[in-house]
């Protein structure tokens, strides 16, 4: 049996409706176009939800600063999707990867400092942060999403 190394519902409405609780391999290196928050909603999770090596959301409202624990290789799509009042994200080096959309929507985040270990960059991650106005890429980035930056009016 093969590990599974990617993360897919192609009807989380449906598929998902019930859950209240995931778990995730450890092998998984891509988290796809799912949207686990209302997961987590339902398990009774608050704050930031942190699991088998994953930031999975911030179910409520973020404040101005989050802090990633060390540990964690990724963040999942729209984690931090529409997080208004989040200003600063201060990412583990053990970050590999951010997912699509994970910080769309943040209008108030003022800037990205990527760890060198972070490879991957996908769709649209942050776009819409309008108030950004300073990204440090990692060395180690080899793959940017498409739109990944799109709409950030403060980067010149």
């Amino acid at each position: 049996m093969h590990a599974k190394k990617h993360l897919k519902c192609t009807e989380p409405k449906i598929g998902w409706q019930w859950l209240s609780s995931i778990s995730l391999p450890e092998t998984l290196e891509d988290f796809g176009d799912n949207d686990v928050r209302e997961i987590g909603r339902r398990g009774g999770k608050s704050g930031l939800w942190v699991q088998d090596g994953w930031a999975l959301g911030y179910i409520g409202t973020a404040p101005a600063e989050v802090t990633i624990p060390d540990g964690v290789k990724g963040i999942a799509a729209y984690a931090f999707e529409g997080q208004y009042d989040l200003e600063r994200v201060v990412l583990p080096e053990s970050l590999k990867f951010i997912g699509k959309d994970a910080f769309a929507g943040c209008t108030s985040l003022e800037g990205l400092d990527l760890p060198e270990g972070c490879g991957r960059i996908d769709d649209r991650a942050f776009r819409d942060c309008t108030w950004i106005q300073e990204v440090a890429l990692a060395s180690g980035l080899t793959n940017i999403g498409a739109a990944a930056l799109a709409n950030c009016a403060g980067l010149s």
